[in-house]
């Protein structure tokens, strides 16, 4: 490695700057391998952002990438970047345990999709990521593999339940990472650890591979320090999967320049979630950022859309599905859940057809309402989470997707971004929320967001 970059420089840049290192021969993917690796056998036995880490084929994926760079044959600009992996996601020959203690042997043979597009484009796959467990949860918190801790502060909650993947990223354990999202499972620990995330279109990403949660509000997620490298690493995730059910080839929209006007809905009218001032500190700096660029800004009143009513229906339909996915196991070995997810899954099991039913008239009460609204601008924006991150065991979990659930039960595509002010402070981030479809752009008008906030 070159000896003008400081290690903590190389791990700090994100993919695209590590490219530019690795183009210019300043440090090899297998250098920049070792060094990831490194700093996650220092840092991951306090943070348990990691559950396995598998460094022999790390090593092994970042040398066949330096022989292709070698040879001028270089598979794209995720060829040497490493990237880690939340531990729902099938990788062949390592364990899918989904944060379940019972499934921690759990060896499959078969790559998910998107690893199989991870492979190809030449990522260094590092190892599997902590998550809360069965993904039904949002607070990092496992009692097998143990508590994410939050690198920006610890104490706090990281949320989850991608929660080892938005760590990992922050404590630069690694450059690009992979996670789920259900109800706002990337992008709420993505706010909470201050980084970008994103949740596409429904279908636009193949969740072939993953353990489901609910599988028609499972989406995999990209997530990344940068807006630019969860752009590049989206590109490369997209693609129609004939053999997942809910995929569909996403056509590409022409790009709108960042500059041309824009209708920005703003979400009003949420004081009974009890914002903090970090937050509302962010938000209004995002609008008053998307004012400037020429946007035009449109209130939006929240208030009848029952926000945390909504998403407390999709996270009851996931205890149902998920009580019916373990219904065997459930009724043979209880004691192979952690109390809390058993609890979670006692409730599922208790529900009838009725209680579904009510469920399912908020989600469409909200699908009706946003449908209406999106009629009379281009983008909604919003706050990612209604605080920044909390102490574990804080009443305040019970909100944290009020925001993130427009887009999942929508099926619309949503980006978390990091607007904190001062690097001593709890990261704040907003969303914004597009048209089926449009992620490309929702993407474009991210990038230039973070541009003028930071």
């Amino acid at each position: 490695m070159n000896a003008s970059l400081s290690d903590f420089t190389i791990l700090e840049a994100d993919a695209a700057e590590l490219q530019q290192q690795l183009t210019h021969g300043n440090v090899t993917a297998r250098e920049m391998a070792a060094l990831t690796l490194a700093k996650i056998e220092r840092d991951n036995p306090t943070l348990h952002a990691f559950t396995h880490v598998f460094a022999d084929q790390a090593l092994a994926s970042a040398t066949d990438s330096d022989l292709r760079r070698s040879r001028d044959a270089l598979r794209g600009p995720l060829d040497g970047v490493p990237l880690a992996v939340k531990a729902n996601l099938a990788v062949a020959g390592w364990p899918q345990h989904a944060g379940l203690a019972f499934r921690r042997e759990a060896v499959v043979s078969d790559d998910a999709f998107v690893i199989g597009k991870l492979r190809a484009a030449g990522a260094v796959l590092l190892g599997l990521t902590n998550m809360d467990a069965g993904a039904l949860g949002a607070t990092g918190r496992n009692a097998a593999f143990g508590d994410v801790t939050n690198p920006r502060a610890p104490g706090v909650t990281t949320g989850g339940s991608s929660a080892g993947s938005a760590a990992a990223l922050a404590a630069k354990l690694t450059t690009l990472a992979i996670g789920t999202d259900t109800i706002g499972s990337v992008r709420i620990p993505s706010a909470y650890c201050g980084i970008a995330a994103l949740k596409p279109t429904s279908g636009a990403i193949s969740t072939r591979g993953v353990i489901a949660t609910h599988q028609r509000f499972d989406h995999v997620g990209p997530m990344a320090r940068s807006m630019r490298d969860l752009a590049t690493l989206f590109k490369v995730l997209v693609g129609w999967d004939r053999q997942c059910r809910v995929s569909f080839p996403l056509t590409f929209q022409p790009l709108r320049p960042a500059t041309t006007p824009s209708r920005v809905g703003f979400v009003t009218g949420f004081d009974t979630l009890e914002p903090d001032s970090a937050t509302l500190d962010g938000y209004n700096r995002a609008i008053a950022a998307l004012r400037a660029a020429g946007h035009a800004l449109v209130p939006v009143d929240s208030t009848q859309w029952g926000l945390p009513r909504v998403a407390r229906a999709i996270f009851a339909l996931c205890e149902i599905e998920m009580a019916r996915a373990h219904a065997s196991r459930l009724e043979a070995s209880p004691g192979d859940f952690s109390p809390a997810l058993l609890g979670l899954l006692e409730f599922g099991r208790r529900q009838r057809n009725a209680d579904m039913q009510r469920f399912e008239a908020r989600i469409a009460a909200l699908v009706a309402s946003t449908l209406q609204a999106f009629s009379q601008f281009d983008y909604l924006l919003a706050p990612t989470t209604p605080t920044t991150a909390f102490l574990h065991g804080s009443p305040q979990v019970e909100h944290s997707a009020a925001f993130t659930c427009i887009a999942s039960a929508t099926g619309r595509p949503s980006v978390a971004i990091p607007v904190h002010s001062a690097p001593d402070a709890l990261p704040a981030s907003v969303q914004l929320i597009g048209q089926p479809g449009d992620d490309y752009n929702v993407l474009s008008l991210a990038q230039s967001l973070e541009a003028a906030i930071s």
